[in-house]
């Protein structure tokens, strides 16, 4: 009887000591949730990641097609179309009192009685160093390029706040213009000194009269 008791506890104990301790099989249980959390949060993050650059493209791709705005209005007198393309520069000209700081917009303009023109005008009040008697001089660089010196003209209204660009030969102004990316123009301003403008310039389209 009593070795048969024995044999029963030895039994027993060899299968209690052949299972796994209770301990080890939670932390197993607990390494495989944290990692799963872990997987978890790193597909998130990647996929938030993917997002914004894809977010940040199409803003990017947005931002050049819509740089330059388009308009169509009509000639009162003739009854044919005006067409014009302008983009507003990125950063301001730098003014004093009375004046307050001011973007501008390089506009291009096709109109039925006066043909095309290209003009630099600012958005607010300003005087623009330029009369009709002797002209001015602007500094253009289209892209990366050499530093170029336009004639500008003063408007037939004697606005101070719009110079007009001389094209030069053969639509040189434009032809420059349809493949920068940027452009700056250096314009002189009263009591304010030289200052440049900065337009981004790509994706103009403009073909022979009209805008496309």
């Amino acid at each position: 009887m009593k070795i048969g008791v024995l044999l029963a506890l030895s039994i027993a104990l060899a299968a209690c000591e052949s299972q796994p301790p209770v301990e080890n099989a939670v932390t197993s249980t607990d390494d495989n949730i944290m990692a799963d959390a872990m997987a978890a949060d790193a597909a998130v993050d990647a996929a938030l990641k993917n997002a914004d650059a894809a977010s940040a493209a199409k803003t990017a791709a947005t931002t050049d097609m819509t740089a330059w705005v388009y308009n169509t209005s009509k000639d009162e007198l003739t009854g044919k179309e005006i067409k014009t393309a302008c983009v507003t520069s990125d950063n301001q000209v730098s003014l004093d009192f009375p004046y307050d700081n001011t973007t501008a917009r390089l506009c291009i303009r096709q109109h039925p009685q006066w043909g095309r023109d290209i003009y630099v005008s600012l958005d607010d009040d300003g005087q623009i160093l330029c009369n009709s008697y002797r002209g001015c001089s602007l500094g253009v660089r289209f892209g990366d390029g050499e530093v170029s010196s336009y004639e500008g003209t003063e408007p037939e209204d004697n606005s101070s706040t719009t110079v007009f660009v001389s094209d030069g030969s053969g639509g040189r102004f434009l032809s420059n213009l349809k493949t920068a990316k940027e452009t700056a123009i250096q314009i002189q301003f009263y009591q304010a000194g030289s200052q440049t403008l900065l337009f981004k310039t790509a994706g103009l389209k403009w073909g022979g009269s009209k805008a496309e």
